[in-house]
């Protein structure tokens, strides 16, 4: 039991996420595997009725229960396409204002872990546009099809 009096529950990834967190962290991008599955550990609350006694009176109380995996799949397409596609938009947008004020038609993001010696990671690249788009197109087909195995290849 934790201080709290309530045991700490935590839920796992299913396999095919599982291989898709394993190929973020992969990639240089585990803050973002972590939050996928930071989600998924802690499940979600639902509410619950129970008959409790001869009264036949519903008790309505919250739980917590895994994320179903269909779940899981939508979350981390829409993890991925948050940080992957959502934010190179909002990159190319801050790209074109943010010249005026600074006097620079060429601004770069990169990231580099602190107190590590690698090379940083540069994100949104002038190669990063084809990339998100099909990113994006393979996102929103696995989106449409919940209910089949997870597969977020783009087609060529």
């Amino acid at each position: 039991m934790s201080s709290g009096g309530i045991d700490q529950i935590s839920f796992l990834p299913n396999e095919d996420v599982a291989a898709v967190l394993h190929s973020l962290r992969e990639a240089r991008f585990a803050w973002i595997a972590e939050e996928i599955e930071d989600a998924i550990r802690h499940g979600k609350v639902v509410e619950k009725e129970e008959v409790l006694g001869k009264s036949n009176k519903a008790t309505k109380f919250e739980d917590i229960v895994p994320l179903l995996d269909h779940e899981q799949e939508q979350l981390l397409l829409q993890t991925l396409r948050h940080y992957f596609v959502a934010l190179p938009e909002v990159w190319r947008s801050i790209q074109e204002e943010l010249p005026n004020v600074l006097q620079n038609s060429k601004l770069n993001v990169t990231i580099v872990p602190p107190g590590t010696d690698v090379s940083p990671l540069e994100l949104f690249s002038d190669k990063y546009e084809a990339v998100t788009q099909r990113l994006n197109i393979a996102i929103e087909k696995a989106r449409l099809r919940p209910e089949r195995d997870l597969d977020i290849r783009a087609e060529d």
